[in-house]
C-alpha cells in the first residue's frame, strides 16, 4: 500500500473491511478506496483483527490488527471505537452486523454474515470471554476482558423476564438489511437465584468467575408459590414486578426453607432464620432473618400444614412464647 498521511477504517454492509485515505506522493496526492475480502476474529479476549483473503491492493497486510473499546449500536450491533494505538485512526468506528448467537456464563457469541467480491456468502462466528454483571439501573451487561486487567461493557438495555422456570430472558428488536424489516429476538441466561441479601436479588451464572447479576429491589411480597418484588429498570426507571416462583417448606434441623427450580431440573434451597409470631386462625407470620441474623424485611405466612404432625404444639408453644427465634441452618428452638 502506498505511503499515506492518514488512513480509515470503516465496514461495509457485508462486513468487509474498507481501507481508505490519500497518499502522500506529491504534487497531487490521490484518495483510494480498497474492500478486503476477509473474515474479523477476536484474539487475547477482546482484540479485533481483520484476516485478509482478497484485496484490490497486494500491499495490504495479511492481518490487520485494531485496539479499542466495544459498545453496542441501537440494534446491537458489535461497535469498536478505535483508540490512540491505532496511528492516524483515533476515534474511528467499526461497526460490525452481528446477530447475538449463545451467550454462556462467561462467554458471549455472535453470527457475522459476509459476502466476498464473486458473492459467496459465509457466515462465521466472534466470541467474547468476560463475565455477566448488573449496573447501577438493573440493565445486564457483558464485561469483556482485556490485556491490563481493563474491562469494556457490552450494555444490554432492552427488557428482561422470568420464565416459570426463573430462568432470564432478554428481549430486544433487530432490524435486518430491508427497510421496516423487525424481529424480536432473544437470548436465556442460565442461572440461580439468591435472595438472602435485604433489598438485593442476585442471578448467579458463574460464581467461579464472578459472573453473576446483583439487582437492587424495593421491597419483597411473598407468596404462596413464590417471591414478588418491585424493581426499576433503566437510567429513567420503568418500575416493574418480578416473580421467583418456589415453595416454602419447614425443616426442623435448619429453619425456614424456600425452593427454587433451576436450570437442568435442579432445586435452589435457600435457608432463613426468622421471629415468630402467632397469626389468626392456624397461621404463623415469619420475620425472616439471614443466616447472620439481619432482618430481611420480608415476613411471610405459614400454615400449620407445613409443620406437619407438630402443626399443634408449635402454635401451642407460641401461644405462650408470644414470640420464637429460628436460626438459620440451626432449625427450631423451643
Amino acid at each position: 500500500m502506498k505511503k499515506t498521511e492518514r488512513i480509515s477504517y470503516e465496514v461495509d454492509p457485508h462486513n468487509r473491511l474498507i481501507v481508505s485515505g490519500r497518499g502522500s506522493s506529491s504534487p497531487a496526492p490521490a484518495r483510494f478506496r480498497t474492500a478486503a475480502d476477509g473474515v474479523f476474529r477476536i484474539e487475547n479476549g477482546s482484540t479485533l483483527t481483520y484476516h485478509v483473503k482478497k484485496s484490490q491492493d497486494s500491499n495490504i497486510p495479511q492481518k490487520v490488527k485494531f485496539s479499542g473499546n466495544w459498545s453496542f449500536d441501537k440494534d446491537h450491533n458489535l461497535v469498536l471505537t478505535l483508540d490512540k494505538w491505532n496511528e492516524g485512526c483515533y476515534g474511528d468506528k467499526l461497526i460490525i452486523k452481528a446477530g447475538l448467537l449463545s451467550a454462556g456464563g462467561g462467554s458471549l457469541s455472535f453470527a457475522v454474515a459476509t459476502r466476498d467480491s464473486g458473492g459467496k456468502d459465509r457466515i462465521y462466528t466472534l466470541a467474547f470471554k468476560g463475565a455477566w454483571q448488573a449496573d447501577k439501573f438493573n440493565n445486564i451487561a457483558f464485561r469483556i476482558e482485556k490485556e491490563n486487567s481493563k474491562q469494556d461493557e457490552l450494555l444490554f438495555q432492552g427488557a428482561w423476564e422470568l420464565n416459570g422456570n426463573n430462568r432470564l430472558i432478554y428481549t430486544y428488536t433487530k432490524r435486518g438489511l430491508k427497510r421496516g424489516d423487525k424481529r424480536e429476538q432473544s437470548f436465556a441466561l442460565k442461572g440461580c437465584w439468591d435472595i438472602s441479601k435485604k433489598n438485593r436479588v442476585i442471578y448467579v451464572i458463574n460464581k467461579r468467575i464472578g459472573s453473576e447479576l446483583e439487582f437492587r429491589v424495593s421491597f419483597a411480597e411473598p407468596l404462596s408459590r413464590g417471591l414478588k418484588y418491585a424493581i426499576g429498570i433503566g437510567a429513567r426507571p420503568a418500575k416493574k414486578k418480578m416473580t421467583l416462583f418456589g415453595s416454602w417448606k419447614i425443616n426442623k434441623g435448619l429453619g425456614i426453607v424456600f425452593e427454587m427450580p433451576c436450570e437442568g431440573g435442579r432445586v435452589r434451597t435457600i435457608v432463613f432464620g426468622a421471629d415468630l409470631k402467632l397469626g389468626r386462625g392456624a397461621e404463623i407470620r415469619a420475620r425472616l432473618r439471614d443466616d447472620l441474623g439481619r432482618d430481611l424485611g420480608m415476613s411471610v405466612k405459614l400454615s400449620k400444614k407445613l409443620f406437619g404432625n407438630n402443626g399443634e404444639a408449635y402454635i401451642e408453644a407460641l401461644k405462650s412464647a408470644r414470640e420464637v427465634s429460628v436460626v438459620a441452618g440451626a432449625g427450631f428452638r423451643w
